[in-house]
């Protein structure tokens, strides 16, 4: 993320000028790097942000092996309805079995309330 140092508002790493008052955006330190999640999953890399979340690599601690890690923006995370919605969601594509699907493998909530999923981890380029 990066953040416009006149009006403090953030923005994607892809944008380089705020449109608002088109000063440089600075990079913004990414606090949960480093962080382990519910006692489990170790956010290790940012790897791709969306419009619901952000999307990380990780370790599960415990079984020391790499997962992908789903992060719910903590705007959206304060909405009470949009966390049922994603929890629903994770609790639906925790049921698809399919060799071309990556299986969601755990949904939960951190001790100091950030809401997140957890996927098996697949190396590759994006689709996009």
């Amino acid at each position: 993320m990066k953040k416009c140092p006149k009006c403090g508002v953030e923005y994607k790493d892809a944008n380089t000028l705020c449109p608002s008052d088109g000063a440089v955006l600075v990079k913004t330190e990414d606090t949960l790097l480093g962080q382990t999640l519910a006692g489990k999953y170790r956010v290790d890399e940012f790897l791709s942000e969306g419009g619901m979340g952000t999307v990380y690599r990780g370790t599960h601690v415990l079984m020391d092996k790499v997962v992908a890690i789903k992060v719910l923006h903590p705007a959206l995370a304060a909405d009470d309805k949009i966390v049922a919605r994603f929890s629903r969601e994770a609790r639906a594509a925790s049921r698809i079995s399919h060799p071309h699907a990556l299986n969601v493998t755990d949904f939960g909530e951190s001790e100091d309330g950030i809401v997140f999923l957890v996927m098996e981890f697949l190396n590759g380029r994006t689709l996009k």
